[in-house]
């Protein structure tokens, strides 16, 4: 008899517990409910902090002659930041102006006609030309065998070799100047030359432009968030090498529910408080709000079919960071109900 009494005391106990949970959660249910309806009108979000990256490539290939920044520095637009080695441009410089002479030559006897003191002079040209030409070739053949054995320097085969291409360059002008000297030229023939020298230059204005690509200077100001590349290192034509940050330029990102979006509007102002700086209050500004939904799928609270949650992404910049708040960073939201109105 004492153990069916205590058996039966403990289960009058069990469900007393039981009755007081029901209550207290029943009070904190309504408790819950009065503290939502505060302040309905507001919006509370929780979204990221994003700002302005820039990475910056080059726009010709080549080798990285000399890297100016490193990475946490600070930057000016226009600041140097990077160079790439221009000799190979150069060379090609070289030979596009020796092209355009050429093109000119040919323009000019085409334009003016020969006389038979000019065709001597043609014929006087292209034969130094061709004697400069053979005199570079069989020195070309002398130093490629001490070249290939390593007893001459790159720079110096080099330098021949662009020599060598200037005077086979210098001999065709010189061959097509004498061969129009002794021909004349027909309305045809003084086309083709006009359209030829444009070619050739235009050929010349894009290599002077490559050649002041090759100093690359920063887009945007900011700090220097990577550099991606080492000075002497190969780099492709738009391949990065240095990323720049503008904190400045900041923005956070917030997904509003559908629900909630007759209370967002543009210019609408935004209280932005991070855990990072939790005594500032950083003032935002709604300055746009994407259009296009993104889809989750949540399951019913009824549990009688799935339902889409369907969100904005509405951006808020930051009107006054001051480089406080970093990309990442996690922030809470405040929109005032009143303010899209």
């Amino acid at each position: 008899m004492k153990t069916g009494k205590k058996v039966g005391i403990f289960i009058l106990l069990v469900i007393f517990l039981l009755a007081l949970v029901v209550v207290i959660s029943g009070f904190t249910g309504v408790s819950k409910g009065k503290e939502a309806a505060v302040g309905d009108e507001d919006l509370v979000l929780i979204g990221n902090v994003e700002a302005k990256e820039m990475d910056v490539s080059s726009k010709v290939p080549g080798r990285i002659m000399k890297l100016y920044v490193d990475e946490g520095e600070e930057v000016e637009k226009g600041d140097l930041l990077f160079e790439i080695d221009p000799k190979d441009l150069q060379v090609k410089k070289m030979q596009a102006e020796a092209a355009v002479r050429a093109a000119e030559a040919q323009l000019n006897k085409a334009l003016s006609g020969a006389r038979q003191q000019e065709i001597n002079s043609a014929k006087v040209l292209l034969e130094k030309a061709q004697e400069k030409l053979n005199l570079l070739e069989k020195k070309y053949e002398r130093y490629l065998p001490l070249y290939e054995a390593g007893a001459l320097p790159k720079d110096q085969m080099d330098d021949l070799e662009t020599e060598l291409n200037v005077a086979r360059l210098d001999v065709e002008a010189a061959r097509e100047q004498y061969d129009l000297a002794l021909e004349g030229a027909r309305v045809e023939d003084i086309e083709a030359a006009q359209a030829q020298y444009d070619l050739y230059l235009g050929q010349l204005e894009e290599v002077l432009i490559n050649l002041e690509e090759t100093k690359v200077t920063a887009p945007i100001g900011g700090s220097i968030s990577l550099v991606v590349c080492e000075e002497g290192e190969l780099v492709a034509s738009g391949m990065p090498v240095v990323s720049i940050i503008d904190y400045n330029d900041a923005w956070v990102e917030v997904n509003v529910d559908e629900v909630d979006m007759g209370k967002v509007a543009l210019g609408q102002k935004a209280e932005i408080r991070s855990k990072a700086y939790p005594e500032e209050v950083f003032q935002g500004e709604i300055v746009s709000i994407n259009k296009n939904p993104d889809f989750a799928v949540k399951k019913s609270t009824n549990e009688l079919n799935d339902q889409d949650v369907i969100t904005y992404a509405v951006k808020i910049k930051l009107l006054d960071n001051e480089k406080k708040l970093y990309p990442g960073m996690q922030v809470k939201v405040l929109l005032s109900g009143n303010e899209g109105e």
